[in-house]
């Protein structure tokens, strides 16, 4: 029954081990990045894990504070942030909304170009895993 107990206790603590070490690797990363373009796909779920919404597109970041978030599915949008001003453009509608930055961007992509690499591990939870090429990727949730 010990080893049973110590089993799950190593688990547990390699499971923390891990993802400290995945925060740790991402944040190392992202202090050495000043650009990032990418595609993207993200998904977002309800409290019971059951798909609410779905997107994709594309991103640029670039620091400090430059910001382009371009959705091509469900609906095409473009999100550009330039310093303080947020623009918005529906392309579907075919308008433009235009505010400043008042919001805190923490829980939002364009976050992990900020200053404070900190608040990484504070508003999400980090793992690295490995997909079938061998690539590594870190998930963010």
């Amino acid at each position: 029954m010990k080893k049973y107990y110590l089993l799950i206790l190593l688990c547990i603590i390699c499971s923390f081990a891990q993802a400290a070490t995945a925060i740790e690797q991402l944040t190392d990363i992202l202090s050495k990045t000043q650009t990032i373009k990418a595609n993207f796909t993200q998904t977002v779920f309800t409290e019971d894990s059951r798909i609410l919404q779905s997107s994709a597109g594309r991103l640029a970041i670039a620091r400090p504070k430059q910001f382009y978030w371009q959705t091509e599915q469900p609906n095409k949008q473009i999100v550009i942030l330039n310093q303080d001003i947020v623009w918005i453009y529906d392309v579907d509608l075919e308008q433009v909304t235009k505010k400043h930055n008042e919001t805190n961007l923490m829980n939002t992509p364009a976050s992990l170009l900020s200053d404070n690499l900190a608040d990484i591990s504070q508003a999400f939870r980090v793992s690295m895993q490995t997909n079938q090429q061998g690539r590594r990727y870190f998930r963010l949730v």
